[in-house]
């Protein structure tokens, strides 16, 4: 029977993704468990650099690890989506490989920081970048997630989280930066 507990998933797919010259960083619900405040999380959500026409190579590596894609053209559906949905056979876990491109995501992961899990340094978005995913995201549970966020890391660079909103802003229409403040106004004020 398959094991759920992600950290030796985590340390075979950095070592995998490390050994293969990708860049990455585990994101989502794992990062914030690192950042923030434990809570319970059934998948493991990574980004990776790299360009659509780098799905085969990644989808070699994935295998290789013992991860499987969902989809039945991983390839085509990582080119549409930058994307590719997996299941990890050892634990069972859905992993959700997220492709990065932007310069956006290029910063966000050169900003990682290194955790050692089950004895292998792993790599996870710094918590000025998984907070920028949460407001954009802004799903009831991201709210939730960017407010314990920013309650455990009151000396999180707002600079940095607040020229990243500035630039998604434009391209999403979206007041972003609005969200933040409230969100502070509201930590400041319980």
């Amino acid at each position: 029977m398959p094991s759920s507990s992600p950290g030796s998933l985590l340390a075979r797919l950095a070592q995998a993704l490390d050994e293969a010259g990708f860049r990455y960083a585990v994101t989502g619900g794992q990062a914030l468990l690192l950042h923030s405040r434990p809570r319970t999380t059934l998948d493991v959500d990574i980004t990776v650099a790299g360009y659509p026409e780098d799905a085969g190579r990644l989808v070699g590596v994935l295998t290789a690890a013992g991860i499987t894609p969902l989809p039945d053209d991983p390839l085509t559906f990582a080119r549409r989506h930058y994307v590719i949905p997996c299941l990890d056979g050892a634990t069972g876990l859905r992993v959700d490989v997220t492709i990065a491109f932007t310069p956006y995501e290029m910063e966000a992961l050169a900003r990682a920081v290194t955790v050692p899990v089950m004895g292998y340094p792993v790599r996870y978005l710094a918590p000025e970048d998984l907070l920028v995913h949460k407001l954009v995201a802004w799903r009831p549970q991201d709210r939730v997630d960017a407010q314990e966020l920013l309650r455990a890391q009151p000396h999180m660079d707002l600079a940095y989280v607040r020229r990243w909103l500035r630039e998604f802003e434009k391209a999403l229409g979206t007041p972003l930066r609005a969200r933040l403040n409230r969100l502070l106004r509201h930590i400041r004020s319980s």
